[in-house]
């Protein structure tokens, strides 16, 4: 799937073939539009990324009965179908002079999450890690110190 995706769609009872698209979100000049029977298909040999899949019911010999396209945003391996969700129920816990330790829900689809801790009132932050749980212990805080948690 790392040069590929696999669609799939519910047949539309009536329709004599389908009008497949898939279209690049970094780059408005590819698109890859298929006619078939079927009600799967597999693109190949894609750049990896992020695409916008359409799809449309076609009636042989009558176009104005074709349906509107149905879209979806789809993604080769290591791209997410849709944008990530905000982490949520952000937790401060075991403070200590020098370090904290931080928690927040898991994001599904995410491989990893970056985390900093910068100063309130300003300024670099002073520790900045990716990690692929959803958790954290910083270690380098400054003592008297307020920080952000990003």
């Amino acid at each position: 799937r790392e040069r590929s995706i696999a669609v799939s769609w519910e047949g539309v009872k009536g329709a004599t073939s389908y009008e497949i698209s898939l279209a690049a979100r970094n780059n408005p000049e590819f698109r890859k539009t298929v006619e078939t029977s079927e009600v799967s298909y597999e693109f190949t040999d894609l750049e990896p990324g992020r695409y916008l899949f359409t799809v449309k019911a076609l009636y042989a010999g009558n176009p104005e009965f074709d349906s509107d396209e149905a879209a979806k945003n789809v993604g080769t391996l290591g791209f997410p179908d849709e944008k990530l969700a905000v982490p949520t129920d952000l937790k401060v816990d075991g403070v200590t002079s020098t370090g904290a330790t931080v928690t927040w829900s898991a994001v599904s689809g995410a491989f990893g999450y970056r985390v900093s801790a910068a100063p309130l009132a300003g300024g670099e932050a002073v520790e900045t890690a990716t990690v692929t749980e959803a958790s954290y212990v910083f270690t380098k805080l400054r003592p008297g110190t307020q920080y952000w948690v990003l």
